[in-house]
């Protein structure tokens, strides 16, 4: 019983906490999670199952991407969160007249 215990504040870390993106010359790039869930690609790789080294690790090594394009990818990420969730708090309440723009 203690070792199921033990084991579910580690679920509980998963779902939240960082992800550690590693370019290819090696730089280490730690983000949210939630951020990094922006990425379909990422999200899968973070959470399927089957014991994957991403999955248990919590990090992602990409080869073949290097440390100023990742670095920029990891700022849409946060960019992408950010103004994602903004932008759908702005338009609660709008009739959709408003958004539909003006008609010439």
């Amino acid at each position: 019983m203690a070792s199921r215990e033990h084991h579910q504040p580690q679920e509980e870390e998963d779902t939240a906490g960082v992800v550690k993106l590693i370019s290819a010359e090696g730089f280490e790039f730690v983000v949210d999670k939630k951020a990094a869930m922006v990425s379909n690609t990422l999200r899968n790789m973070l959470t399927s199952p089957g014991g994957f080294s991403e999955t248990r690790q919590g990090e992602v090594r990409f080869p073949e991407i290097p440390t100023n394009i990742l670095e920029k990818i990891c700022q849409y990420f946060y960019w992408s969160l950010h103004y994602s969730s903004s932008w759908f708090n702005t338009l609660d309440g709008l009739p959709i007249e408003e958004l539909s723009g003006p008609e010439f």
